[in-house]
């Protein structure tokens, strides 16, 4: 039951957080409809954004959001299954109403008739470039939320290290081609209206829903014990 930090992308040349050459600080690369991205080499060519939905540094937190719904949660803001599925537009009431007719994102979710996973980098699945998508939605032009597969094919291509960035912990990735990098801040998550595990952990929500159960979804857990893909409930 938590609302986690949200990554982005962008569909043609891009996706998320911040640009670094080596051990230099942090430069803007290239502004995409008012937003900075970074090009780390991938074989897709996807570009990640310099900072998160909500942020303008690298370091910064930005919003917290519910999967597909593409509004921030405020501060002290209690989510419950009810109220998630009546923000999207629902009549459902718990995790069981996932999926259903209930459930405005039953068709982009497992068993629905738009469900997807793709295993290559560089087209959005499920969610991704939706109205859903809080990339998107916020940011406008190309940019979306990266699927499961691009945040593979980012981690496969880059190195990690813990870092501080202005005084906050973050998660370093250095591209292995060419040594640009990005910063994803331990931005934690919020449960029962309060923000749990920052400076401990980062959680970044992908366009991708579980393979398995229509109420979850994958994310990208990222702490001093490295960086891997998950899945948890969709808020």
């Amino acid at each position: 039951m938590k609302k986690i930090l949200l990554a982005l992308c962008v569909v043609f040349t891009v996706v998320f957080t911040a640009s670094c050459k080596k051990n230099n600080p942090p430069q803007p690369v290239d502004p995409f409809n008012g937003h900075s991205y970074v090009d780390l080499e991938l074989p897709s060519g996807i570009l990640w954004a310099t900072c998160n939905v909500g942020a303008t540094q690298p370091e910064e937190y930005g919003d917290y959001f519910c999967w597909g719904y593409p509004k921030a949660i405020k501060k002290g803001e209690y989510i419950v299954w009810q109220t998630y599925l009546e923000k999207l537009g629902g009549e459902g009431t718990s995790e069981e109403d996932c999926g259903t007719d209930k459930d405005p994102l039953k068709d982009y979710v497992f068993g629905g008739s738009k469900f997807k996973f793709e295993t290559e980098a560089g087209t959005p699945d499920c969610i991704g470039a939706t109205e859903w998508d809080a990339a998107k939605y916020n940011w406008q032009g190309g940019w979306r939320m990266p699927s499961y597969a691009e945040f593979e094919e980012l981690l496969e291509n880059t190195e990690f290290s813990m870092d501080e960035l202005n005084g906050v912990q973050v998660a370093k990735l250095v591209s292995k081609r060419n040594g640009q990098c990005l910063y994803f801040p331990l931005a934690g998550y919020i449960d029962d209206d309060k923000v749990y595990g920052t400076e401990s952990a980062g959680y970044y929500y992908v366009s991708t829903a579980d393979t398995e159960y229509p109420d979850e979804c994958w994310y990208m857990n990222c702490s001093s014990y490295g960086v891997y893909m998950s899945y948890d409930d969709r808020y």
